[in-house]
């Protein structure tokens, strides 16, 4: 057995890597945790724990892992990621700009129902792994993650398959991935908070007319997260 930690963008990833991590290492469990390094499916074959961006790819390299995912209401995570992805922009009219491309450009497709995407899609690593440390490349991309289906059925379908919490009900997630952790490796974690999953201000407030349209470009995610926070499937 293994654990799959599918990362969504904004959902309190790097605060179980911060918890998680260390345990893996002290223990000896090999594993591939990272958004950062070049992906060898070797090392993700080998590996009894995996987590990061990479929608569903890993999971037929794994012995039979458990899934485990957060999805955040999608306006809150949209808001997020954008000021989280635009911390390093200097000006506000370049900031501006780069919204006006999410919402109505070229990025208007990119960046909409992102969390259906990573619940159904794959990375694709051949595109990725070319430019591993070039992040806004990766968000650009939607961390090349193709072969998703924006279908409800076939998102609900895999929604099905996996242990998948709201970030309201993230207590409740980390009491289960705990579980699955003392059950395959004999510790538990999330002794500790930290402020990981905090974006910066960027000095950007969304208007009512751009929150519409947030809730407009996402709408298959908003039927996605309703349906998650009615099954409420527990480890």
């Amino acid at each position: 057995m293994s654990i799959y930690h599918l990362h969504i963008p904004r959902t309190a990833g790097i605060y179980v890597n911060n918890n998680v991590l260390p345990y893996l290492i002290s223990n000896g469990i090999p594993h591939f945790a990272s958004n950062r390094s070049f992906i060898d499916t070797d090392k993700i074959k080998e590996a009894k724990y995996v987590g990061g961006h990479f929608g569903t790819m890993p999971i037929e390299l794994m012995d039979n892992p458990d899934v485990f995912a957060v999805v955040r209401d999608p306006v809150e995570r949209f808001i997020s990621y954008f000021k989280y992805t635009t911390g390093l922009i200097r000006t506000k009219s370049q900031a501006y700009q780069k919204l006006d491309n999410w919402l109505y450009g070229d990025q208007l497709e990119m960046q909409s129902n992102l969390q259906s995407k990573f619940l159904t899609g794959k990375m694709d690593i051949h595109k990725f792994n070319p430019g591993v440390t070039e992040f806004q490349k990766a968000v650009n991309n939607g961390w090349f993650i193709e072969d998703y289906s924006l279908d409800i059925q076939n998102i609900k379908n895999a929604v099905d398959q996996y242990y998948i919490y709201t970030i309201d009900n993230y207590n409740l997630f980390k009491e289960d991935l705990n579980k699955a952790l003392k059950a395959n490796f004999g510790f538990t974690t999330f002794k500790h908070k930290d402020k990981a999953n905090e974006s910066d201000d960027i000095g950007i407030q969304f208007t009512k007319s751009q929150i519409e349209r947030v809730k407009e470009l996402n709408s298959i995610d908003m039927e996605m997260y309703d349906y998650v926070q009615k099954i409420k499937k527990r480890y």
